[in-house]
C-alpha cells in the first residue's frame, strides 16, 4: 500500500508541475512579454559630454572698422616731441573670444632705442588708453597707461571686454631726450587678449 501511494503522488507531481508550466508559457505569450526580454533589460546606458574650450583672439581694425589695422606711421619729430595718435589714427579691438578678456600691450624688441618710463638719451616712452567709442581731433591721454613691459605679461589698457564688443586703443610716443642714432626706428607693439 505505501509503494502504490508513493507513485500515486510521484505522478500527481509531475503532472502538477507540468501543468503549472505550461500555464507560465501560455500567459507569457499571450501578454506579448519575451522571457529572453525580461533578461536583457537595463543592462546599458547612454549619455553625451558637452564642454566648450576657452578660445582666446581679438581682431584689429582702423578706428572706422573698415580694415584691418597695419601700422601707425607717426612721422619725423624732433626730440622730446610728444606725438599722440589722432582720433582716426586709432585701433579698433574687437574681442572675437568666447569670453570676456582684458587687453593688454607690451613692446616687442627691434628698436635701437630703448624703452623706459619717461623719455632719456636714445630712451622712448609709450603710454596707451582705451576708449568705449572711436575718439575724434585731439585725443585726451590724461589717465593713460605706461607701457613697461617688453616681450610679454603686458600692461592691462582696458578690462573684462565683453565677448563681440569693442575698444578703442589710442598711442602717446614720448621721443627721446637727445639720440645717437638719425635712422627711422620701427617699434614693435603687441596687444593681447588674456582672460579676465
Amino acid at each position: 500500500m505505501y509503494i502504490f501511494f508513493t507513485k500515486f503522488f510521484k505522478e500527481r507531481s509531475c503532472v502538477m508541475k507540468k501543468f503549472i508550466m505550461i500555464i507560465v508559457i501560455v500567459s507569457a505569450l499571450f501578454s506579448g512579454i519575451s522571457l529572453a526580454n525580461i533578461a536583457e533589460a537595463g543592462n546599458t546606458g547612454a549619455f553625451n559630454i558637452t564642454i566648450t574650450v576657452d578660445y582666446i583672439s581679438i581682431d584689429l581694425y582702423n578706428a572706422d572698422g573698415s580694415s584691418a589695422f597695419s601700422g601707425w606711421n607717426a612721422g619725423q619729430v624732433a626730440t622730446s616731441t610728444v606725438k599722440t595718435m589722432a582720433g582716426d589714427e586709432g585701433i579698433k579691438v574687437v574681442n572675437t573670444s568666447n569670453k570676456p578678456v582684458d587687453i593688454t600691450c607690451y613692446v616687442n624688441s627691434g628698436a635701437s632705442w630703448a624703452l623706459g618710463g619717461s623719455p632719456y638719451i636714445d630712451q622712448f616712452s609709450l603710454k596707451a588708453k582705451s576708449f568705449d567709442t572711436a575718439q575724434a581731433g585731439v585725443v585726451d591721454m590724461d589717465s593713460a597707461v605706461t607701457i613697461t613691459q617688453i616681450g610679454g605679461n603686458g600692461n592691462v589698457i582696458a578690462d573684462a571686454l565683453p565677448v563681440d564688443a569693442a575698444r578703442y586703443i589710442y598711442y602717446q610716443f614720448l621721443a627721446p631726450t637727445s639720440t645717437t642714432n638719425r635712422n627711422a626706428q620701427s617699434i614693435g607693439i603687441t596687444i593681447e587678449a588674456v582672460v579676465s
